[in-house]
């Protein structure tokens, strides 16, 4: 959701009344919430609304992901498959300031993949965050690619290392990109451990520096990001024993511009989270945004507000 004048632009997912199709949903409400115009996009596949970011002409640029659910690949209880049994892959859509499509990409891969984040470059290129799934094997990717203003490939960047998966993007102040997400090690042959992790590429998505987080024993995820005035970072993710346990810790980190830990915090919890956004408030707290369930109960949305040293 954007903020914009006199109300506010939401993206999501609609489907038909029958289930079979789905499309991305473009919504612009005034500041009570009443509907101004409504547009979805898609294909004869399935899309999934997920990020949402504003361009420099007033329009708008939905990443999301295309879903083909004749060819199934995944188990959509895995964890970190988003429910998609179907061969997802990357679907962006550029509108006009009043949700019309100017142009929109699948970009169609042999693999299977999830998109997770968004931002604009500097230049007017759009920098998309995805990861890219593996199963029956038990290992992600990260990849991170750059598009020009009309949705061409201009660079790729991926890593490999270990079982890594991307959920967060942000543009940083020095015309770099911070990744936020996860990682294990092929050392643990279960993959059943895991530390959250953060890496820092500069504006061509040339790694700066990459750093992990966590107790050994433990799983923490690093599921959101957000820069402060001073340059640092904040992230929020949780913490668990496993990643089937359901019982989730609260896990806040700070750290400075060079990827070094300037604090943590746990917070005890007996609830599942998901976590999609942190942002900064003005008194310098921190406000987050996400999703929270107790074993056999529905999810409800959730607000947290943290003081500045991350209580």
């Amino acid at each position: 959701m954007l903020a914009v004048e006199d109300g506010y632009v939401i993206a999501g997912t609609v489907q038909s009344d029958d289930g079979d199709d789905a499309e991305i949903l473009l919504l612009r409400v005034d500041a009570d919430g009443n509907e101004i115009w409504w547009n979805p996009f898609g294909t004869p596949l399935n899309e999934h609304g997920g990020r949402l970011i504003q361009t420099e002409d007033d329009g708008y640029v939905i990443i999301g992901n295309c879903v083909d659910p004749n060819d199934i690949v995944a188990d959509p209880g895995a964890a970190g498959y988003a429910g998609f049994a179907g061969r997802s892959n990357a679907y962006l859509v550029k509108t006009d300031a009043a949700g019309n499509e100017v142009w929109s990409r699948r970009f169609e891969t042999d693999e299977n993949v999830i998109a997770s984040g968004v931002e604009m470059a500097a230049d007017g290129g759009i920098v998309l965050l995805t990861h890219i799934l593996h199963y029956p094997v038990d290992d992600n990717d990260i990849r991170l690619f750059k598009v020009d203003g009309d949705g061409n490939e201009i660079w790729s960047r991926t890593w490999k290392e270990g079982k890594a998966s991307g959920y967060d993007l942000i543009a940083t102040s020095d015309g770099g990109f911070l990744i936020s997400g996860l990682r294990s090690f092929p050392e643990d042959p279960a993959r059943a451990k895991a530390d959250a992790l953060l890496i820092k590429v500069d504006s061509e998505g040339n790694e700066t520096w990459l750093t992990t987080y966590g107790e050994p024993d433990m799983v923490e995820t690093a599921h959101a990001v957000t820069e402060t005035a001073d340059g640092h970072y904040v992230c929020v993710g949780w913490q668990e024993r496993d990643l089937y346990s359901y019982t989730d810790n609260l896990l806040l980190a700070a750290f400075d511009a060079d990827g070094v830990l300037l604090w943590e915090d746990v917070t005890r919890r007996t609830v599942h989270t998901t976590f999609g956004a942190i942002l900064g408030h003005p008194d310098g707290s921190y406000v987050v945004i996400g999703s929270a369930a107790r074993p056999g109960s529905p999810f409800r949305v959730q607000v947290i507000k943290i003081d500045p040293g991350g209580t």
